[in-house]
């Protein structure tokens, strides 16, 4: 009893936090909006640092995918459903239930292979396993597909038995999980009478060890997006599932929700390093909630959707969270910044790669990338940084942001950013946010070199391009010395560039004088605009050739 009342404790304080620290908002549409830096905002982003996630390796992962990964009560072994490489044909996998072993620390290659009937190709969906009543659960596509169950301890040449019919439907029943002793099974249907696609359903076991009529855990835990998959603890006070609902960072993100009497409270997102921007499809842990395991189809694997080995701290002194209240003199305060990456003239969502550099601290710099499908990103900043925040997807101009982190507000919680990428095409027009100049001169500061090398490098990458680079100045001045003034502008950029090794034959440098502000030289009521007129002493280019 005192290991499980410890092992309680642990998760309480886990959720406490979580409760406290995170509600991810859902980013909302792909239009273009201005970044805004919320200092009330109630989606308080988690970042628990101590807990460690790590590809489980290239003995069990492929470069198919991995799915279905389920721990036991030690966290020394696993089933997972994998697609091996069949016996003389090298080329062709085939999905199979499998159960891998740890030994030294990893789980070894390919593990051993479950044999027949479970192993029989109608049989080979894993769909759970209880660990304490040696228990697997698999599912059988034979129509709108059930949920059937095999002892362990017997299974030689026995076939799995379906569960009854308050469990299966003529509908989809795709995975199951249990409590420590069976007397709670909870499992993913998308029958009539939920909240939305893919819900969480449970029943209780009755008289006769029969299933009792199940039902539907409600809109605090569904949503009317697909929940995915279902894990509970041993004594059913908690539950982790994966859903594309609630707040998520992109695609299915995993959540937690503990029970308090006989209601579930709002899920909490499991936040980074546990979620990313791409896909968590399920998560199980030991017995001790210490270590786990997780599927996902995040960047940096062997392939398609990998199996995740997940770490916990034991105690909540070892969080590290972005937006609590701490001593003046800590360090390596991290602050999100979140939105969608999309096309400016048709709105789709963009893969893009996302590179942080600081202007003072190289170990600072970073890389990302968006969800391909849905655009999403989500990236942290640290406090007291100057950044310069860079988007660029291929055949797209890059978008530069400066994110200036060095004053910002204790209350600073969360920064949205929305970027639409420009399509590199003839006539297109961009702006070197980072060349601006002194009032009166053409020189060019320090702070505009980072954004020509990135120019620079876009054009190396598409050799034929060549532009026409604008300068342009504010209003004061004489228009016959804004038009000369404005050429010289333009003219130190094209010095630079094809001082960097492109050649001048791709470049030309025109002035625009003061006639093209992109901001106001004056403000309403007639007086001076100091920063609208920094706006404006700018350098532009135009894209006059691609092929």
């Amino acid at each position: 009893m005192e290991k499980r009342t410890s092992i309680s404790g642990i998760f309480r304080a886990f959720l406490a936090i979580i409760t406290v620290v995170f509600l991810l908002v859902t980013l909302q549409g792909h239009t273009q909006a201005p970044s805004t830096i919320s200092q009330n905002d109630s989606s308080n982003v988690l970042f628990l640092k101590s807990i460690k996630v790590e590809n489980a390796g290239k003995f069990i992962n492929t470069p198919q995918d991995e799915e279905m990964a389920l721990s036991n009560a030690g966290g020394t072994s696993l089933f997972y459903n994998g697609k091996q490489p069949q016996k003389g044909k090298t080329f062709v996998f085939d999905n199979k239930i499998n159960l891998a072993i740890m030994f030294n620390g990893v789980y070894q290659k390919q593990g051993v292979e479950l044999k027949k009937p479970i192993n029989k190709k109608k049989w080979r969906k894993l769909a759970g396993h209880n660990p304490t009543t040696k228990e697997l659960y698999l599912h059988r596509d034979n129509g709108g597909g059930d949920l059937y169950m095999t002892s362990l301890k017997e299974i030689k040449g026995k076939c799995p038995k379906r569960l009854g019919k308050n469990i299966n439907s003529k509908y989809n029943e795709s995975m199951a999980a249990t409590n420590h002793d069976g007397t709670e099974i909870y499992f993913i249907s998308d029958r009539p009478g939920g909240v939305g696609g893919k819900d969480i359903w449970m029943s209780q076991c009755g008289e006769g060890n029969a299933w009792e009529k199940a039902i539907n855990l409600g809109p605090v835990i569904n949503t009317t997006g697909d929940e995915l998959f279902v894990w509970v603890s041993p004594n059913s006070d908690r539950i982790w599932f994966s859903s594309q609902g609630h707040q998520s960072m992109g695609g299915y993100d995993v959540f937690v929700s503990e029970k308090s009497g006989e209601q579930w409270r709002i899920p909490q997102n499991a936040g980074m390093p546990v979620n990313s921007a791409f896909d968590e499809t399920s998560i199980s842990l030991s017995s001790d909630g210490l270590t786990g395991l997780l599927v996902s189809n995040r960047p940096g694997g062997y392939g398609g959707y990998d199996i995740y080995t997940v770490k916990f701290p034991e105690t909540k002194k070892e969080f590290v969270l972005s937006d609590v209240e701490e001593p003046s003199g800590r360090q390596d305060t991290t602050i999100p910044m979140k939105g969608i990456v999309f096309d400016t003239d048709t709105n789709e969502p963009l893969k893009a790669i996302i590179q942080i550099t600081d202007d003072a601290d190289t170990s600072l710099d970073a890389k990302y990338t968006t969800n391909p499908e849905t655009g999403k990103y989500l990236i942290f900043l640290t406090e007291g940084s100057n950044s310069t925040v860079v988007f660029d997807a291929e055949g797209y101009l890059p978008n530069f942001e400066n994110i200036s982190l060095i004053s910002a507000s204790p209350q600073l919680k969360l920064i949205r950013k929305d970027v639409a990428l420009q399509k590199l095409k003839i006539g297109e027009r961009g702006i070197f946010k980072n060349i601006l100049f002194e009032f009166g001169k053409d020189n060019l500061r320090p702070e505009a070199v980072p954004e020509l090398l990135r120019i620079i490098d876009l054009m190396k990458r598409y050799p034929a391009m060549e532009m026409e680079v604008q300068g342009h100045c504010d209003h004061i001045g004489s228009k016959i010395y804004n038009q000369k003034l404005s050429e010289k502008r333009a003219g130190s950029v094209l010095r630079y560039l094809t001082a960097s090794g492109i050649i001048q034959s791709r470049l030309i440098a025109v002035g625009k004088g003061e006639d093209f502000p992109v901001a106001p030289n004056v403000n309403p009521n007639g007086s001076d605009n100091p920063e609208g007129r920094m706006l404006n002493r700018r350098t532009e280019f135009l894209i006059q050739k691609l092929n």
